[in-house]
């Protein structure tokens, strides 16, 4: 009798137990209240953006076009950057020739100039290719060409002088004109003492 009593209070407290602890859930019942989790969650906080409506795109647009100049302006400001200390050194190195290059008068000057020396030298070249020769009056008709186009060089001055001594001197020719030239030359450059030969030839 006394073992049926103790054989009751164990299954007492297996009761109790199981009481206690709840019914065990099954491994499908958890899997439905894990699926369920999400669906019971707030459908705001998911986006479709397939299905996104007119006023979420728009927003997104804004946001992208503030992205894109945010970026732009960064881009501009690089280059500036960059590029500014490089066009001052530019400009001091070929500040010069820039300047010159958009003046037009400049340039043009610069060219009548050069034409003028080109044909200065030409003529006085070609003189003296005629004085060496012993052709004194083409020597002069030369250096009188480059004498209308500069008045102002003394060796053009001094070579007609010695076309003229030559021209008296070896052909008795143009004797007057030759002194009167001389004279001329003298009180025009009078520092320059070479011309002072010439006398002797008149």
């Amino acid at each position: 009798m006394g073992g049926f009593g103790s054989v009751q209070s164990m299954n007492t407290i297996m009761k109790n137990n199981r009481a206690l602890i709840g019914k065990r859930k099954s491994m499908f019942s958890s899997k439905k209240e894990y699926i369920g989790s999400f669906q019971d969650k707030d459908p705001e906080e998911f986006i479709d953006y397939k299905s996104a409506t007119p006023e979420l795109l728009e927003e997104i647009r804004l946001r992208l076009q503030k992205k894109k100049k945010a970026n732009f302006r960064f881009l501009i400001f690089l280059f500036l950057l960059v590029s500014t200390p490089a066009f001052w050194l530019t400009y001091l190195l070929f500040g010069n020739n820039i300047r010159n290059e958009n003046n037009p008068f400049t340039e043009k000057s610069e060219l009548f100039q050069n034409s003028i020396s080109k044909k200065i030298i030409f003529y006085i070249e070609d003189g003296d290719d005629w004085l060496n020769q012993g052709k004194f009056e083409n020597a002069l008709f030369q250096y009188n060409k480059a004498l209308e186009l500069d008045s102002t060089h003394y060796f053009i001055h001094y070579r007609i002088s010695l076309a003229y001594s030559y021209l008296c001197r070896y052909d008795h020719l143009l004797c007057e004109e030759g002194k009167k030239q001389l004279e001329e030359t003298l009180l025009k450059f009078p520092n320059e003492s070479k011309q002072s030969d010439f006398k002797s030839f008149y």
